[in-house]
């Protein structure tokens, strides 16, 4: 004991130097980098002999506006430049390392430790010092790391789920079983090989930006469905099995009722995903961060542009769309289906296409309107006269008229308060969508009434494209007004066509979070995911074999992962044939999808992963209906389970 006390205060004094140490080194990086913006901005000394002002009123206002876009843009930068100092991720880094230790210590896990930084030290260092096998040695470390990680919080869940109680001794057996059946060195193997792919994946010649993108969305993405199978796998074997094997006879002459007994198999395999997750994500999140600090296109040292000024678009990306949480807003627009003149246009063309044919829209059997062929029509003119909206016509070269289109973005008044650069994202679509085709798009931004703030850019269709807009072009009500205008096709100005922007194709976001919190709140509902994934396993178990279970588990996973797809397929499915006869079969595969992503549409709506991977803000209010959902779905078969196992007949005597 007096060694255990002794080493946790010795792990606990280096953990707080360490952070004292980090948090003097942001703060003298800080002040430096205060001292440098102020003198940045300071006015310049007033002169003597200053020639006098020849400019207009208009022209000093439209000069004033610039200004002001200018220093709001210096502004937003230095925010951004301020972030990468943030000694957050070092202190999580130091910390995350002290728990690990405490545990270590605490749960007579020293021997272990001492064998794996033995095993570091003269394995895992020697091969790193070697260009030829410096790759092996990054993932036998990852391997030691992760397997030691994972024996720490294993044995710490051991120690949290001590007692005499039913439920939390069926929940230590869980634990066993899993260390007995070597599931840690199956993630460990796998993971090891997803290491391996990783250094290539993450070649120093791609953007900054593209590298933290492909490891969080192969990082967290795959090892969550890597964790989710082996969740399934052996969510349905720690129950079937042990029907099958007649184990569960001893526990349930204990006598231990259904309900602790299922629920005790349900929390050993929650925690067990836990710490399987915690481990994976720990290693997801201290990684990325150390990618964040590394160099970026056209940067001499991270956070410092080649160029001396500003800051390199790699890093502007990366920061303001990336490794942030974002908030969206769409185009204003004032039509929509239930206004009074698009129903009045419906009404028209009906009754223009009836002027030439009277039964047209009717149905041939009983001579009344067909409603389901109307509202066909209906979606179908809502749809082109969105998209009339949204396009811009083509030079008109022989009058040298260019045309354009205004749009205004509401609700930004938190991104002109907080200086945070707002991004306009854009993409075009033009006849075909031919890869050779550039168009010559102009963006202007009203400056509060005094001028605009113009940007040109050369479009491929097809193509997602951002522009960073500056806070100082949002007025004073929140809102944003742009005029985008088609200057033609490059090379080919003579075939140019209009440009559309497609559903989606046209946003602004502006950063209202850091990451940092926007990746907990994903991993937790990664977790409670698992959770729920594990309670469909065991309800499945109690009245299945373990073949039969866990087909029924993965297709009930694989519905709920792919809600997303089958709602947009939903969109062009059509269940009738040409002559709008109904197809029986097709209309009952509509029937069963639609039923299915009305399910599982809660569940498919949060996608952490994706938000975390584009950089979108994953709301409390989202997390907490998403926590809600999960919740309710793993009480529902939660009762489900009990009842069916309740009525199960686990053994017969025959006498012998």
């Amino acid at each position: 004991m007096g060694f255990k006390i002794g080493a946790s205060v010795l792990v606990l004094l280096v953990a707080f130097g360490l952070s004292g140490w980090r948090g003097l080194v942001a703060a003298r990086a800080e002040r430096e980098a205060r001292e440098q913006s102020a003198a940045q901005f300071a006015p310049p000394p007033a002169g003597e002999d200053e020639p006098a002002d020849t400019r207009t009123p208009e022209q000093r206002d439209l000069d004033a506006a610039y200004l002001d876009l200018q220093q709001s843009t210096l502004r937003a930068i230095d925010r951004i430049v301020s972030s990468g100092r943030d000694p957050a991720g070092a202190w999580a880094t130091i910390w995350l390392g002290a728990l690990v230790a405490l545990i270590v210590i605490w749960i007579d896990l020293g021997i272990t430790g001492l064998a794996l930084l033995g095993a570091g030290a003269a394995v895992v260092y020697p091969l790193s010092l070697s260009v030829r096998w410096h790759d092996t040695a990054v993932v036998l470390g990852g391997v030691l790391a992760l397997g030691g990680a994972f024996a720490a919080l294993m044995q710490g869940a051991r120690a949290l789920l001590g007692g005499s109680n039913p439920v939390l001794s069926v929940a230590r057996n869980v634990l066993a079983e899993a260390t007995r059946m070597r599931l840690s060195l199956v993630l460990l193997l796998i993971l090891g090989v997803a290491m391996a792919a990783l250094p290539g994946m993450l070649s120093g010649e791609r953007a900054l930006r593209f590298r933290v993108q492909s490891f969080l969305q192969y990082g967290t993405g795959g090892t969550y469905w890597i964790i989710a199978l082996l969740v399934v796998l052996f969510s349905v074997a720690t129950v079937a099995f042990e029907q099958r094997d007649k184990l569960i006879w001893q526990t349930m002459t204990k006598p231990v009722a259904p309900w602790k007994y299922l629920l005790g198999k349900w929390l050993g395999v929650v925690v067990l995903s836990g710490v399987l997750l915690g481990v994976v994500s720990s290693g997801i999140f201290l990684f990325t961060e150390h990618l964040r600090g590394q160099k970026a296109l056209d940067e001499v040292a991270p956070f410092r542009a080649a160029s001396g000024v500003g800051l390199s678009e790699d890093r502007l990306i990366l920061e303001t769309q990336v490794l942030s949480a974002r908030r969206s807003a769409a185009p204003d627009v004032q039509f929509s289906r239930d206004s009074a003149e698009f129903i009045d246009g419906v009404r028209r063309y009906i009754a223009e296409q009836r002027a030439s044919d009277p039964n047209w829209g009717l149905d041939p059997a009983t001579g009344q309107d067909d409603q389901k062929f109307l509202l066909e029509v209906e979606e179908q003119l809502y749809k082109s006269w969105m998209a009339e909206i949204f396009s811009v016509l083509p030079p008109n070269f022989t009058r040298e008229e260019v045309y354009a289109n205004d749009f205004s973005f509401s609700g930004l008044k938190s991104a002109a308060r907080l200086a945070s650069p707002v991004v306009l994202s854009y993409k075009v679509d033009a006849g075909a969508n031919n890869p050779t085709h550039f168009y010559d798009l102009e963006f202007r931004f009203n400056l509060k009434e005094r001028g605009y703030y113009a940007v040109k850019r050369l479009a491929p269709v097809g193509v997602r494209q951002t522009i960073t807009v500056p806070p100082a072009a949002i007025d004073e009500n929140g809102q944003l007004f742009v005029s985008i205008a088609n200057l033609g096709l490059r090379d080919a100005p003579l075939t140019s066509e209009p440009v559309q922007f497609p559903p989606g194709g046209l946003e602004v976001s502006y950063a209202v979070s850091g990451w940092r919190m926007n990746f907990l709140r994903a991993v937790s509902i990664l977790w409670l995911k698992l959770a729920c994934l594990s309670m469909v396993g065991i309800a499945c178990a109690t009245f299945m074999s373990f073949p039969v279970a866990c087909l029924f588990a993965v297709t009930v996973f694989l519905a709920a992962e792919s809600t997303g797809y089958i709602t947009k397929s939903l969109e062009s499915y059509a269940v009738t044939d040409r002559h709008r006869n109904t197809v029986i079969a097709k209309w009952v595969v509509s029937k069963v999808a639609t039923a299915i992503t009305k399910v599982f549409k809660v569940y498919s709506d949060m996608k952490p992963t994706t938000r975390l991977v584009n950089g979108s803000l994953l709301s409390w209010g989202t997390f907490a209906a998403g926590v809600g959902t999960l919740i309710a779905f793993m009480g529902a078969a939660f009762a489900v389970a009990v009842g069916i196992f309740r009525r199960r007949e686990l053994a017969t005597y025959s006498g012998h």
